[in-house]
């Protein structure tokens, strides 16, 4: 999956500048996140502990890996990164909404 890189570097450090945290750690959660969804998703698939993702620094391209493998499901990632962006709203939409009712 490719993110167009001004799309990915932007939303990465707004969530970075939201957060007060390195956009390192933003992006390495973001990578466990992924393994932790393929785990879920795919409980069927035989795994090892070497299952690892890489998200390019530059594109915002992700891939999982097994043993250096390439084991990205087609439109896994995407299916991923659109459900995470879901979740986010729906996080500062009812955050908001605490604030309006206190």
């Amino acid at each position: 999956m490719t993110v167009v890189k001004s799309e990915f570097l932007l939303a990465l450090n707004q969530v970075a500048a939201e957060r007060n945290i390195p956009a390192e750690d933003v992006l390495s959660s973001i990578e466990q996140a992924l393994v932790a969804a393929y785990k879920k998703e795919y409980p069927e698939v035989e795994t090892s502990e070497n299952i690892s993702a890489k998200i390019n620094r530059q594109s915002g391209e992700a891939h999982l890996f097994e043993d250096d493998k390439d084991i990205t499901p087609p439109g896994f990632v995407m299916l991923t990164l659109i459900l995470a962006k879901l979740k986010l709203f729906f996080q500062k939409k009812n955050k908001s909404s605490r604030k309006n009712t206190q």
